[in-house]
């Protein structure tokens, strides 16, 4: 009795604060224990952790791979997408039986924002490798790593979601960073190679935006 009028308490003071989501089926099935939810095992936790470190170390060597290959920009970033089309297709058809039928597929590509996504994502990484044979690793990595950025000035235009003054300081902190490394790349070379690093990070800042805007809903922001 005493954990109900907890409960009925802490369900008021919840819509005293987010009224609109506090009355929604999400707080309901939230204050509503499940029992499918359940703490991962330790061993499927390890392996998480594993592949993390893994994809982290492979992400982070890209860089230096592109640099090594003697190949043209085009033809790496081609073979890039060749050699993840198979790994991406294991993953959705492994993850349930949803993602294995063909109305999930007829689905998600009948949705713009699928498509949006996609092409954000071909702009991140295609632009990175153009990138890389034009300027430093380095430098590649950095300026794609400004998408906070772009994924701050688009917040509010995309999401309707105000940025906090802390945000802002991060963003300045990052354009910082971006000019000091700009001062040093003065040849036209480096110069374009940092461009196209930039515009990288566009698509990689964008990717969250759409993402949530497909959490929400392809309605009015």
């Amino acid at each position: 009795m005493v954990a109900g009028k907890s409960l009925t308490a802490r369900r008021r003071g919840d819509e005293k604060i987010w009224p609109a989501v506090a009355k929604g089926p999400i707080v309901d099935a939230m204050s509503t224990p499940s029992p499918t939810l359940r703490e991962p095992a330790p061993a499927t936790r390890a392996t998480g952790f594993a592949l993390a470190i893994t994809a982290a170390v492979c992400w982070s060597a890209a860089g230096i791979g592109i640099k090594l290959l003697p190949l043209p920009a085009p033809a790496i970033a081609g073979y890039r997408a060749l050699f993840s089309l198979p790994l991406f297709m294991a993953a959705l058809l492994l993850r349930d039986q949803t993602t294995r039928s063909a109305a999930f597929y007829r689905r998600a590509l009948a949705q713009p924002l699928v498509w949006a996504g996609g092409l954000a994502y071909a702009l991140c990484v295609t632009l990175f490798v153009l990138s890389n044979k034009l300027t430093t690793a380095a430098n590649a990595i950095l300026f794609q790593y400004s998408a906070p950025i772009y994924v701050a000035l688009l917040s509010w235009p995309i999401l309707r979601e105000p940025v906090r003054g802390a945000d802002w300081l991060a963003v300045l902190g990052c354009l910082g960073g971006v000019a000091l490394c700009f001062s040093g790349e003065l040849s036209t070379t480096g110069f374009w190679g940092n461009c196209l690093a930039l515009l990288s990070g566009v698509g990689f800042g964008l990717l969250p935006l759409i993402w949530r805007r497909m959490q929400r809903g392809a309605g009015p922001a």
